[in-house]
């Protein structure tokens, strides 16, 4: 009842920014997490959603399929209920593909309604081209086929909305193809190289390289470093006594404690106020506290940070939060650095999602 109550009367003052609503710890669909099905070339499909990395657990309401960088394997963006949108990038090591696009004459210009159908040796693959993929979603207006091993389309037949039928004979595999209704030829590109992010080293992480450089006092004000105390996994905090919400956030992080290493860092703050903190609050997890110059910059690193990779889809990509900044934030760190950012409250589930698969990328 609190959804209908608070949300549907008011979900067009939400949508256009006159009235805040934050979920806070909570879901609409109960954590329910996305799923990514797989085929397995007999009809029949596997969900990999975990080990994929596309179990997102985020009120997802939309997804689109493109191969956003054109390296032939198919990107995922996802849109969620009142909350960001995710960048999913593909990964996973790839088969041969061929990708089509139409261009329609006297068919509509997509070739909206046009079928593809593909014969590599044994193997036939058919898909049509459709307008609307989803709930208010539009895939890729392509049609993409993932060959496994085959090298060429022996036979590739595009049937048009007009009834013109083309066919193409030994088209090579891993290609992008553009085929224009009526021309005896079809464009063809090569795929781009691969822009999967290289492994990232520790020194060139932004919060590794602060907690190294900066300066940090214990709760005595006696001088402590910063990058001693991480662990590998750590969630890290950044926090202040007196911002808002960071109250109830040292009670999640305190519900987490059990599950993973915590390093909290007060910024903006005299020792003595964290310290009061951390006593009336009953916190026991490491926290230390931050001068003026290394605080400044800690609470800048979430505006700076627009996604971070991990697992198959090499990751959560966040779209449009350049600008966000600001505390409290956290982020999961492990012996290569952050790897995961959190701005505003963290989501209980969500964190022990992503502790639980640092934990499984590293072997642990």
């Amino acid at each position: 009842m609190p959804f209908w109550k608070s949300v549907v009367p008011h979900d067009r003052e939400i949508r256009r920014g006159e009235r805040k609503f934050a979920l806070g710890d909570r879901s609409f669909n109960g954590y329910e997490h996305d799923r990514v099905w797989r085929s397995n070339g007999d009809g029949t499909f596997s969900e990999i959603g975990f080990a994929a990395g596309g179990d997102l657990i985020l009120d997802s309401r939309a997804c689109a399929a493109a191969d956003f960088d054109r390296d032939g394997r198919m990107d995922l963006a996802v849109r969620t209920l009142y909350e960001r949108s995710y960048f999913l990038h593909n990964e996973a090591p790839a088969g041969r593909f061929l990708h089509v696009r139409l261009v329609g004459t006297k068919s509509n210009r997509m070739g909206v309604g046009a079928r593809v159908t593909a014969q590599a040796g044994a193997d036939r693959y058919m898909s049509e081209m459709t307008c609307g993929s989803g709930y208010l979603t539009q895939n890729e207006p392509a049609v993409h086929f993932g060959l496994g091993a085959h090298e060429k389309v022996d036979r590739l037949e595009v049937r048009w909305p007009s009834g013109l039928v083309q066919e193409f004979r030994g088209v090579a595999s891993n290609a992008f193809l553009t085929i224009t209704e009526g021309q005896s030829e079809p464009k063809v590109e090569a795929p781009r190289p691969s822009t999967a992010p290289p492994a990232k080293a520790a020194e060139h992480d932004p919060v590794v390289a602060l907690l190294r450089k900066g300066k940090f006092t214990d709760l005595q004000g006696k001088p402590v470093g910063g990058a001693d105390l991480l662990k590998d996994p750590t969630l890290f905090h950044v926090w202040s006594p007196s911002c808002k919400g960071c109250d109830k956030e040292a009670a999640t992080l305190k519900g987490l404690q059990k599950e993973v290493a915590i390093l909290a860092v007060a910024v903006d703050s005299k020792v003595e106020d964290v310290r009061a903190f951390v006593e009336r609050r009953g916190v026991t997890y490491p926290v230390i506290v931050a001068d003026e110059e290394t605080g400044k910059a800690l609470v800048k690193i979430p505006g700076a940070t627009m996604g971070l990779v991990r697992r198959q889809f090499g990751g959560w990509f966040e779209l449009g939060t350049g600008d966000e900044g600001g505390i409290p934030w956290s982020g999961i760190m492990d012996a290569s650095g952050l790897q995961r950012v959190y701005r505003g409250p963290i989501k209980t589930f969500e964190a022990l999602l992503d502790i639980l698969s640092t934990r499984r990328d590293a072997g642990r």
